[in-house]
């Protein structure tokens, strides 16, 4: 009787189990990123496009290349590419650091295989 009264006289404890995340393999994460990339490849072209399509017009308003010279001709081209990595990387950092930050914590690649991002540290 007294083995009772010790047991049940000793406070129980309130402490949660944290439960230890699952971390997702190698070939999870490779389809993840496979589909983030088709996505993202869609959302560049479709902003990427228009932005062609202006300095398109704004070529053809600058004449005959022909008779342009070279560094006019070179310094062209390297606005438009200068132009085009610019938008494709701040497309992307908004893409990972949106979805990744958001209510869903994962980018549609990541959702569709049942990955999550979370903040835990083990």
């Amino acid at each position: 009787m007294e083995e009772q009264e010790q047991t049940q006289s000793q406070p129980q404890s309130t402490e949660q189990t944290v439960e230890q995340p699952q971390y997702a393999g190698f070939w999870i994460r490779f389809v993840a990123i496979i589909i983030d990339s088709l996505v993202l490849g869609f959302v560049s072209f479709v902003v990427v496009l228009p932005l062609l399509g202006v300095l398109g017009m704004t070529a053809s308003d600058m004449g005959d290349f022909s008779e342009m010279e070279e560094t006019a001709i070179l310094g062209f081209l390297a606005g438009v590419g200068i132009s085009l990595y610019v938008s494709n990387f701040i497309i992307t950092w908004l893409y990972y650091a949106l979805m990744q930050s958001g209510k869903w914590q994962a980018t549609l690649g990541k959702k569709a295989v049942g990955i999550k991002v979370t903040g835990v540290v083990v």
